[in-house]
């Protein structure tokens, strides 16, 4: 649930607020399933009807493919039955070489 503090347009959150909430959902899902932390390399996000505030929202988040370096990862937000937005993501973990 988001307080009123969030507010884009009336009794809804702004967009922004919601694709930084994915970013940081999407990075959790990966760096928990995979042990090692990737940087954020792409992040779209749909949006698929208003986001109310004050009300509670639920986020999902999976990852959709892995492979060495680069995984992919999607989500959603929900309100209730009906979807809010939806989110995916590139992370690329840092190769050996660079030392990060």
């Amino acid at each position: 649930m988001l307080s009123p503090l969030y507010e884009g347009p009336p009794q809804a959150v702004h967009g922004g607020y919601i694709a930084g909430l994915f970013d940081e959902l999407l990075g959790a899902v990966q760096s928990l399933a995979q042990g090692s932390t990737g940087y954020t390399a792409k992040l779209l996000v749909r949006y698929r009807s208003f986001t109310p505030t004050t009300k509670k929202l639920v986020f999902r988040g999976w990852i959709t493919k892995s492979t060495g370096r680069r995984i992919s990862v999607r989500a959603t937000c929900h309100d209730g039955e009906r979807l809010c937005s939806e989110a995916e993501a590139l992370f690329l973990r840092p190769s050996p070489e660079s030392g990060q």
